[in-house]
C-alpha cells in the first residue's frame, strides 16, 4: 500500500512539475498549444465535440485568462513547480531523518513559494475565475484550507510539535498535489462530456472539485491511518537525539 502511494505521489508530483513548467515557458498560449493534441485524442477515440466550432474561442479566452496577468501567472507556476518537487523531500522518512538540516530549510522554502503560489491561485480562482461562481467557490475552499495548513504546520513546527506539523503539512500536500489530480480528471471528464456540449468551463469546475475532494478525503485518511506510527516514530527519533545530545539537551 505505502508504495503505491509513494508511486502516485511521485507521478502526481511529476504532472504537476510539467504543468507549472509549460505553463510558465508558454504563459500566453499553453491551451492553444495544446490543443491539436486533444482534437487528435477526441478523433482516436471516435468522440465527436459538440461544440467544436466555438472551442477555439474558448480556448483563446482561457489563455488570455493568464496572458492578462503574466506576471501573477509567472508567481504562481514558478514557485508552484519547485514546491512540488521539494515536497516529496518531506516526506520522505529517510531523507528528512538523515538530513534534518536541509528538510528545515527545504521546508521554509515550501512555505514561502507555496504562500506566493497559494495567493497568486487565490487571486486567478477568485478574482478572476474562468469557471464562474463555482471555481470561485472551491478556489476560496481549498485554496484557504492550503494557506491555513502551510501557516499552521509551520508554526506548529516552530512550537516543536512535529506531529501536528505533520498533519498540517499532509493537508497542505493534498491541496498542492490535488493540482494534478485534476488534470488527471479533466483528461477522462473531457471526453466524456464532449458528446454532451460541456464547454471548457464546465469542464474545469467539474475537475476541480473532483480532484480536491478526492485529495483531502484522502489525506484525512490517511493522516488517522498512520497517526499512532508517526508518533511511535516521533518518540524514537526524540529519544535519539536525547541521548546523543550533551546533558540532555534536545538538538533542533
Amino acid at each position: 500500500m505505502k508504495v503505491a502511494i509513494r508511486i502516485a505521489a511521485i507521478v502526481l508530483a511529476l504532472i504537476g512539475i510539467v504543468a507549472a513548467v509549460a505553463r510558465f515557458v508558454f504563459p500566453r498560449d499553453l491551451a492553444t498549444r495544446l490543443e491539436p493534441t486533444r482534437a487528435a485524442m477526441l478523433r482516436e477515440m471516435s468522440v465527436v465535440d459538440a461544440k467544436a466550432a466555438e472551442r477555439p474561442i474558448e480556448v483563446r479566452t482561457f489563455d488570455r485568462h493568464f496572458s492578462a496577468h503574466l506576471r501573477t501567472t509567472l508567481v504562481h507556476v514558478g514557485p508552484g513547480g519547485v514546491v512540488l518537487a521539494l515536497m516529496l523531500l518531506q516526506f520522505s522518512r529517510r531523507f528528512r531523518d538523515r538530513y534534518r538540516a536541509f528538510h528545515r530549510w527545504s521546508g521554509r522554502v515550501v512555505v514561502i513559494g507555496g504562500l506566493a503560489s497559494g495567493f497568486a491561485g487565490l487571486y486567478f480562482g477568485t478574482v478572476k475565475p474562468f469557471g464562474g461562481n463555482a471555481e470561485r467557490i472551491a478556489a476560496l475552499l481549498f485554496g484557504g484550507l492550503f494557506v491555513v495548513s502551510l501557516t499552521r504546520g509551520f508554526l506548529l513546527a516552530r512550537q516543536r510539535n512535529f506531529d501536528r506539523h505533520r498533519e498540517w503539512m499532509i493537508r497542505a500536500v493534498a491541496v498542492a498535489y490535488g493540482i494534478a489530480t485534476i488534470r488527471v480528471f479533466s483528461t477522462i471528464i473531457d471526453p466524456l462530456t464532449a458528446p454532451l456540449g460541456w464547454g471548457m468551463d464546465s469542464v474545469l469546475v467539474a475537475s476541480l472539485w473532483s480532484g480536491w475532494i478526492v485529495m483531502v478525503v484522502f489525506a484525512e485518511l490517511w493522516i488517522r491511518a498512520t497517526r499512532q506510527d508517526a508518533l511511535r516514530h516521533t518518540k524514537m527519533i526524540d529519544s535519539g537525539l536525547e541521548l546523543a545530545s550533551p546533558a540532555g539537551s534536545r538538538i533542533s
